[in-house]
């Protein structure tokens, strides 16, 4: 019955059109002085027709992809490392390829991997593996069906938010807005189902005091098989929520990532493109990015720029500590600690009354004693 009726949801959506008009033409630079860093939006975990549930085929991806104003993609295929014959650049968009995993712990991607590793043996021998290729581990989608059961060591990066997993551990509600609001507005079908990922953010937090992690989303896309059928919706997946990395250039978004120089936002509500979260030191030229650390100084400034009025709310060790309207912030710390910046766009209400939607995820900058 479920699969009947996202089927049903599916068929409705991809009558629709999809995709995202982006605020640059091409990746903008970001306004730091000597930094040549520019901001790239892509999508991360994504399944092909060599995954056992997706039919998708690569053309119609690369297709989606253009029309969400994607410059990168990143594969990631059940168990298999088939979709690295993808890899390269097409169209002016990077195609990378990796791997999820399907574990007794759960979920795990793995990034720049020559061989799939025994996927049963022990997690943290699984990871050692990994890491032993020169490889990258995610957790995927930490909260939900496949809750991970792996414990918080020895990973790399976790998704805080999965799409996937939100529209199914909401399907009624997934169903209701594809039915009668997305027709007529993609926001406000979304708006209806997004949240704060809290769960996944507070064991994110808990991690981040511990040591470097970086914070992910993921589009979990398929191309959905019903019987002879295939729905292809990837087009209506990719705008929804994109991430976005600081790199020089495309061949430098994988060690970027690595870095946890990026931030994800649900850009389907407005493309976040040029958002910036660092650290500057007074009276000096140096700055920090996300995923960079430095010992606490008094001299640091944490600064916010977004391209759009929002509401910021920064975090400290996993508490918020400041809540700002605009569109620039400036928070001079006064003890170490692990901040990161959450953003929150105003969105009307059925009540005629202001709400606040979930918009951008940075990853946090570490102050250290």
């Amino acid at each position: 019955m479920r699969i009947l009726l996202l089927a049903t949801v599916c068929t409705l959506t991809s009558c629709i059109g999809g995709g995202l008009k982006r605020r640059f033409p091409t990746p903008p630079s970001i306004p730091l002085k000597n930094s040549k860093l520019k901001d790239y939006a892509g999508c991360y975990h994504i399944h092909t027709h060599f995954s056992h549930d997706s039919r998708g085929k690569f053309p119609d991806i690369l297709n989606a992809a253009q029309k969400s104003g994607c410059d990168f993609l990143i594969l990631t295929d059940h168990n298999t490392l088939q979709g690295k014959r993808y890899q390269g650049l097409h169209k002016n968009i990077l195609v990378l390829s990796g791997a999820e995993l399907s574990t007794p712990s759960g979920h795990l991607g793995a990034l720049q991997i020559q061989t799939i590793p025994n996927r049963h043996q022990n997690i943290q021998h699984l990871l050692q593996q990994i890491r032993k290729q020169g490889g990258f581990s995610i957790v995927h989608h930490p909260h939900g069906g496949r809750t991970w059961k792996g414990g918080i060591h020895g990973f790399d990066a976790m998704e805080v938010f999965n799409l996937a997993s939100l529209l199914k551990d909401n399907l009624v509600s997934t169903i209701f807005s594809a039915l009668f609001v997305y027709p007529f507005s993609r926001k406000e079908a979304f708006a209806s189902l997004i949240k704060r990922p809290s769960a996944n953010l507070a064991l994110f937090d808990k991690i981040a005091q511990q040591r470097h992690i970086v914070m992910i989303a993921a589009n979990d896309a398929h191309a959905i098989p019903v019987g002879k059928l295939t729905l292809q919706i990837y087009e209506h997946l990719f705008p929804l929520v994109r991430i976005h990395i600081l790199a020089k250039n495309q061949a430098n978004i994988l060690s970027a990532l690595r870095k946890g120089r990026c931030y994800f936002a649900f850009d389907i509500f407005e493309d976040a493109t040029s958002f910036l979260f660092y650290a500057k030191k007074k009276n000096s030229t140096q700055y920090l990015l996300m995923g960079d650390s430095s010992p606490f100084s008094n001299q640091w400034i944490l600064l916010a720029r977004s391209p759009v009025f929002c509401k910021f709310k920064l975090y400290k060790n996993g508490k918020n500590i400041r809540i700002h309207l605009g569109k620039t912030l400036s928070y001079s710390p006064q003890t170490s600690g692990v901040f990161r910046l959450e953003a929150y766009l105003p969105y009307p209400s059925s009540s005629n009354t202001q709400r606040w939607i979930p918009w951008v995820f940075t990853n946090p900058i570490w102050l250290k004693n």
